[in-house]
């Protein structure tokens, strides 16, 4: 079953960031059904206090019913955030989103142990933009990258054994591609019940593309190239051209993408 998925673009509040939203997901060639679910809300679609609240979750593969635990992510993720009172400035809205991110993987979790249900779990990549500034949640090895001047860089890091290798000296990145053993995740949602949350700040500037996608895009698709469609186009249509390039290459697992372009950026009015 295809469970193909688009946004169209949507502009965010004044007082902040203004940006432009576009995402897509698609099945793959390869799969029987879609287990990946994202969230691109913007402006007044929202939680309060945030010009954009960005979000790829991947159910985790060879496992049951990974749809229903990147599902359970997403929306306890916007249900959380839309709740949580206790959020003020940008530091609050960060401390929110870890906070958040830890009560969705004590909630998968908890659902994991039903026996229709049993062993599932997802990664989880979320991004809230406001007053300027961009923070990031994560867990899993579904990426954050963000294009600047030209340059795209990864913002976070795959918790997986392979790319703790690599970290370590272990593994070369060359030995890296195509290893055997690249799926195994070290750390995800659901699996245990308690999850530490990696965390990431960064100061936005006009003109940056953020780029939010499961391991469907990046194990397809080049470092190189990615930077070259999202420099080349607008964000709905890149969207679905990095989809299109990964299902093209062989879309051997399922590929969500979601991108963001901050069309201009107003810092937060300093105190006299």
């Amino acid at each position: 079953m295809d469970r193909s998925r688009s946004t169209g673009a949507g502009g965010g509040n004044a007082a902040g960031v203004v940006v432009t939203v576009g995402a897509f997901s698609d099945v793959g060639m390869a799969r029987s059904s879609n287990q990946d679910s994202f969230c691109a809300l913007v402006g007044a679609d929202a939680p309060s206090g945030m010009d954009a609240l960005l979000a790829v979750a991947d159910g985790m593969g060879g496992h049951r019913a990974g749809d229903v635990a990147s599902e359970m992510a997403i929306h306890g993720l916007v249900d959380g955030l839309s709740r949580d009172a206790g959020r003020t400035g940008v530091d609050g809205l960060a401390a929110a989103l870890r906070r958040t991110v830890g009560q969705v993987n004590a909630e998968v979790h908890a659902a994991a142990g039903r026996p229709e249900t049993r062993g599932m779990g997802t990664t989880l990549t979320a991004a809230v933009l406001a007053g300027g500034a961009l923070a990031i949640a994560h867990v899993g090895d579904s990426r954050a990258y963000l294009l600047r001047r030209g340059a795209l860089r990864q913002l976070t890091q795959d918790h997986s054994w392979v790319a703790e290798r690599v970290a370590e000296g272990v593994l070369s990145p060359a030995d890296a591609e195509g290893h055997p053993w690249s799926n195994i995740l070290t750390r995800a949602i659901g699996v245990d019940p308690r999850v530490e949350v990696d965390g990431a700040a960064e100061d936005l500037e006009e003109g940056d593309l953020l780029l939010l996608c499961s391991d469907g895009l990046y194990s397809m698709v080049g470092h190189d190239e990615i930077a070259a469609v999202l420099e080349g186009g607008d964000p709905q249509p890149a969207s679905r051209a990095m989809v299109d390039l990964a299902n093209a290459r062989g879309g051997h697992d399922n590929i969500t993408v979601v991108v963001a372009r901050i069309v201009s950026v107003t810092p937060p009015a300093r105190p006299c």
